[in-house]
């Protein structure tokens, strides 16, 4: 019986198909690495943008915020005074002063605007109803119906420009003791000044 040589793989008989070959495993190689490298890199300026959405939507949000707590200082006021607010100038431009962003303050007994500060350049909300203005009418409905701060922007405002106007409703207790609708707070502001106390281009 004849002894059998071992199997030997014979050399590439075509030296440019060899090459080929290299080239072709070396570039699908390449193009796997550089997939991988873009998807990586993609998903971490994803992660990156998401990042800074979470902590932008928080400044503007922290920012806003110390902007309507002009509306809950001054319902606080009305309900001490029992629909009075003492020096109600003088109190609205110090809320103002403090809040960047805050153009006007107003009070709005049965929802119809009869004092508002500052005076200048805002005289047009007196005799302002939100609840017949198309852009306002849904929320300030929502904001009597839940009792809850309604903010609606961008809208046209009232004295020129486009801005947010909140409403807060406020009840007073009547003679039994039951709340009743007294009317709203209002703050109008614009956002470019907000975001701009908020730190953001």
């Amino acid at each position: 019986m004849q002894d059998r040589a071992p199997f030997a793989a014979k050399p590439y008989s075509h030296p440019l198909g060899a090459a080929l070959a290299v080239f072709l495993g070396s570039l699908a190689l390449c193009a796997a690495g550089i997939g991988f490298l873009m998807h990586h890199t993609e998903r971490q300026e994803r992660a990156h943008v998401a990042a800074l959405a979470s902590s932008y939507a928080g400044t503007i949000q922290t920012a806003t915020e110390h902007v309507l707590s002009a509306n809950h200082a001054l319902a606080a006021l009305v309900r001490q005074g029992t629909g009075n607010v003492t020096d109600f100038e003088d109190v609205a431009t110090e809320l103002i002063a403090h809040r960047p962003g805050l153009l006007a303050v107003a009070l709005a007994p049965g929802g119809v605007i009869q004092q508002v500060a500052p005076l200048i350049g805002n005289d047009k909300l007196i005799g302002f109803n939100p609840t017949q203005e198309p852009h306002q009418a849904a929320a300030s409905r929502l904001a009597q119906d839940t009792g809850q701060l309604t903010l609606t922007g961008p809208v046209p405002l009232p004295q020129g420009g486009i801005g947010e106007v909140a409403q807060l409703p406020v009840f007073l207790n009547n003679a039994q003791g039951v709340p009743q609708y007294w009317g709203m707070v209002m703050g109008f502001m614009r956002t470019p000044e907000v975001l701009e106390s908020a730190k953001l281009d």
